[in-house]
Order: C-alpha cells, then sequence, then structure tokens
C-alpha cells in the first residue's frame, strides 16, 4: 500500500467532515448514536483503491468534543488488520453560547 496516497485521501475525507459544524456533528450522533462509520472506496491516483471509513462519535462524553476518526486500507490481510488510523477533535468551546468565565454572549 502506498502509505502517502492513503494518508493524502484519508487527510481529505477527514477534512470534510472537519468543515462540518459542531452542531451538525451533534445531531448526527444523536440521530443514531450506534450508526455504522461512512465507508467508501475511493481509488488513489495509482489507481489502488481503497476502503476507507469515518466515524463521529462523542470523544469523552455527551456534551463535549466529537470526535472525527477515519481509517483506510487497500484490503490486504495485514493492512485490513491495523489500517491507517487519523483523528480530528471538534472542540465544543467554540460553539458555547454563553461564556461562563466572563458571562459574556459569544456567537456559536
Amino acid at each position: 500500500m502506498n502509505n502517502a496516497e492513503a494518508i493524502q485521501l484519508l487527510d481529505t475525507a477527514l477534512d470534510e467532515f472537519g468543515r462540518q459544524s459542531y452542531a451538525d456533528l451533534v445531531r448526527r450522533i444523536e440521530r443514531d448514536p450506534k450508526a455504522e462509520p461512512v465507508c467508501f472506496e475511493p481509488v488513489g491516483a495509482s489507481s489502488t483503491r481503497y476502503q476507507l471509513e469515518i466515524d463521529v462519535f462523542w470523544d469523552h462524553s455527551p456534551g463535549g468534543a466529537v470526535r472525527v476518526m477515519g481509517s483506510i486500507d487497500d484490503g490486504g490481510f495485514w493492512r485490513s488488520v491495523a489500517p491507517l488510523t487519523r483523528w480530528q477533535a471538534i472542540n465544543v468551546i467554540s460553539f458555547v453560547q454563553c461564556c461562563p468565565l466572563c458571562s459574556a454572549e459569544v456567537e456559536a
């Protein structure tokens, strides 16, 4: 498997999910907390077909940060057992409606 190509595809997919608002990601989790990961099969520049999964879930506890995790492999035995995995944590702080430290209203 071409790791550089796989990482590029994975990072692109994670960036797409990471651009969603915190509220949208929370709605996705709340709609079905046990939802299966989003799966698709992108084809890299080398013509290799990869299996990519993106999962969205609470990082530690509901109401906190949301974790967007992605895994990619080329279907080979060893890589499918241990796929390349990356994640992003979408922090709730930038989306809070009221700042508890200064009691000032902030926009989401």
